[in-house]
């Protein structure tokens, strides 16, 4: 008798063959029977699926109702030239025009970033319509729940939107900064940070945003699970993490102080002084100037006094000059010479009375008569223009100092007058020193020198 179930027919045909065939036959023809039912059962089941997914006349005669009723042929048209003709339009009929009275390029136009921005706001546009018409089909055609679908599809149009609203968001950030670096580029550091501070700000708005779309609700009693820590829990956590706290805020306030920025040649409280290589959240990396490299935590570096020698623009030159007590008479000539030797030999010297020029004898001391210089320049301290100009001003020194045939107090010669006053302190207590810084001494010593 026919069988309608395959399983049942290969359970009758192997008692009834059981007795005629031996073993290795009946489980050849069984395996034969299992590949056929299970064929018969999947082809049943796809072709009850095809026969779901096919549409009759009346289904497809609603879904053309539907989608006349939904969407308007001029939208489309319209959004279609918008995506695809606007920006060729703008750049090359509308721009020109302004480019008589702007010299703006046309990748730096705001013209080419509003053009772009309506373009790509008229393809999603289509991509929506698309959606939409997809929702229709599959709700009038196929039986899937309306409902549904008109949710899911509302939930791509937000999350599409979002996440461009937050793209062009981020296009309009980069363009400001763009702009504002190329304006101070010596701000590079500080806007690079704010820079930053912003995308963190649009990614978890933008985060934010998408998980309400996505029906992510966190409830206030789950926020108070997470931070609601017991009195010992809390401080605990705070002794932990309060110097990485401290790090934190004060690189935070390093770079939005503009105190200095990758690149600059600073000098700190501490005596440390290089050029800063980075600025972290956490610590600063300064390269000295004999190329080793020092990692700073902020949280020492927050509260130091910082001289930034980059944003110096005007230098000065210091010499502090000894000479005997045998050329006093020759000072007052000298000292003119030497500043007209540096102004001669250094063309940066600030001589608009804006800045100290002179050189001047400044006293009297035990061994010798101190002279300073003190003159200044339009170069930044840092550098080997500066290295070389320093070095001119001591050449200019030595040589209005040879014009005169004068010499330098010997150190050499301080030692031994020293020496020779502590053995007649000893036995005679008769100074040398105490004769030099005696004022009556002096007096006498220079209307000698007059004479």
């Amino acid at each position: 008798m026919p069988f309608a179930n395959p399983i049942r027919r290969l359970a009758y045909h192997l008692m009834t063959s059981s007795r005629e065939k031996n073993e290795e036959e009946l489980h050849d023809e069984a395996l034969e029977l299992r590949i056929q039912s299970g064929l018969l059962l999947a082809g049943g089941t796809i072709l009850e699926n095809l026969e779901n997914l096919a549409m009759n006349n009346h289904e497809l005669k609603s879904i053309g109702i539907a989608l006349k009723n939904a969407v308007s042929v001029f939208d489309i048209l319209f959004l279609f030239l918008l995506s695809f003709l606007l920006i060729p339009v703008a750049r090359f009929l509308v721009f020109p025009i302004f480019g008589l009275i702007v010299s703006w390029t046309w990748d730096r136009s705001w013209l080419r970033f509003i053009t772009t921005t309506v373009a790509q706001a008229a393809r999603l546009g289509l991509v929506v319509y698309a959606v939409d018409c997809l929702v229709i089909v599959l709700s009038i055609g196929m039986d899937f729940d309306p409902e549904r679908l008109r949710a899911l599809a509302l939930g791509f149009t937000k999350i599409l939107y979002i996440s461009w609203a937050a793209y062009r968001l981020t296009v309009i950030k980069n363009n400001v900064f763009s702009g504002a670096i190329n304006k101070a580029p010596q701000r590079l550091g500080r806007l690079y940070m704010v820079n930053k501070m912003i995308d963190m700000v649009i990614y978890t708005l933008t985060g934010l945003m998408l998980l309400d779309v996505l029906n992510v609700e966190m409830g206030a009693s789950g926020l108070t699970s997470i931070f609601a820590l017991g009195s010992l829990s809390t401080l605990m956590v705070g002794l932990a993490t309060k110097d990485l706290a401290e790090m934190f805020v004060s690189g935070l306030t390093m770079s939005t102080s503009d105190r200095f920025n990758v690149g600059d040649a600073v000098e700190f409280g501490d005596s440390t002084a290089g050029v800063v290589e980075d600025i972290g959240w956490m610590q600063t990396k300064i390269r000295k100037y004999d190329e080793t490299v020092v990692v700073i935590p902020n949280g020492q570096l927050g509260m130091q006094r910082v001289h930034n020698l980059s944003r110096i623009k005007k230098c000065r030159v210091r010499q502090e000059l000894r000479f005997r007590y045998e050329d006093a008479a020759n000072l007052p000539n000298l000292l003119p010479d030497i500043l007209e030797e540096i102004r001669y030999v250094c063309p940066e010297a600030i001589l608009d009375g804006s800045r100290p020029w002179r050189a001047v004898w400044t006293g009297y001391e035990d061994y010798y008569l101190p002279v300073t210089v003190d003159v200044h320049f339009d170069l930044p301290p840092i550098g080997s223009k500066y290295l070389e100009n320093r070095q001119r001003v001591v050449e200019a020194i030595y040589r209005a100092v040879q014009k005169h045939k004068m010499k330098f107090a010997s150190p050499l010669a301080f030692e031994t007058v020293k020496g020779e006053s502590s053995s007649n302190n000893n036995n005679n207590n008769n100074n040398i020193g105490d004769q030099f810084s005696n004022p009556a001494v002096v007096r006498r010593m220079s209307k000698q020198f007059n004479k």
